[in-house]
């Protein structure tokens, strides 16, 4: 029970640590980049650091297994020289030939595995420092590109700002028209009385212009100069010549 809640408290430590990296990101995000870039260029110099130090112990393995192989060389050869010594010596001095050469021939089996062990450190530790720089280049390369796509995000960042302030710049001046626009269209006593005024003068005119037809019908014809035109007028309107009926004659008329 014990070690689950220790595990529970350590699991939920870890949450509230994410939440709160997760948070402070938010709020402010180039820094939480500036944060991850540092992060990795830290990386990156323990990596360095820890291929000096591969280094340094590949080139002592390197060492080691030299100084172990010119020794076994320097035995080899002493006992191939011992052993054309053996094949013409005396018989007297074959005994002892032979006991050092029996040594020799000892201290070289006794070598071989010592430098095939020393071989296999030096292939090792070059194994090991090559991984270690290859990753070292991974996260040489990581770093570079963070940096570049981080100068290209602030600069696509930039030129997002510049668009939406030149956006919201047009936006505020269609308001603003807009906003004349409606003014000008709230005007509506200004536009009653403009229409009153402009049907008031249509009617005026149309009032004007029926009375000079009505001038024009009602007043009499210029008198003609022409005394024929005149008298056919007169007659017309019954301002002939006296009638020269009698008055019984005309009476009779108005009885019928």
């Amino acid at each position: 029970m014990l070690d689950f809640l220790k595990h529970l408290i350590g699991i939920k430590t870890r949450d509230l640590a994410q939440e709160a990296t997760n948070l402070l990101a938010t709020l402010d995000t180039d820094a939480a980049i500036q944060a991850d870039l540092r992060v990795m260029e830290d990386d990156l110099d323990a990596a360095g650091k820890l291929i000096a130090e591969l280094r340094a112990a590949y080139n002592r393995e390197v060492q080691e297994f030299e100084a172990v192989e010119k020794r076994y060389q320097q035995h080899f050869t002493a006992a191939e020289s011992l052993q054309v010594r053996l094949q013409a010596a005396p018989e007297a001095e074959k005994a002892a030939i032979n006991t050092g050469l029996n040594e020799l021939v000892d201290l070289l089996e006794k070598l071989v595995p010592e430098m095939e062990k020393e071989k296999q450190d030096v292939v090792e530790a070059e194994a090991l420092l090559r991984e270690a720089e290859k990753a070292y280049q991974e996260k040489g390369a990581a770093l570079k590109k963070a940096r570049s796509d981080l100068e290209n995000a602030r600069r696509d960042l930039k030129r997002a700002e510049i668009d939406a302030d030149r956006a919201k710049a047009q936006a505020e001046q269609a308001a603003r028209v807009a906003g004349l626009r409606d003014k000008s269209g709230q005007q509506t006593g200004l536009r009653v009385g403009f229409n009153a005024m402009t049907e008031k003068a249509a009617a005026l005119r149309q009032q004007a212009e029926s009375q000079r037809m009505k001038s024009q019908v009602l007043k009499d014809a210029p008198a003609s100069t022409n005394s024929y035109v005149q008298q056919a007028l007169n007659d017309a309107a019954g301002k002939g010549t006296t009638d020269s009926r009698s008055a019984v004659d005309r009476l009779a008329a108005l009885k019928k």
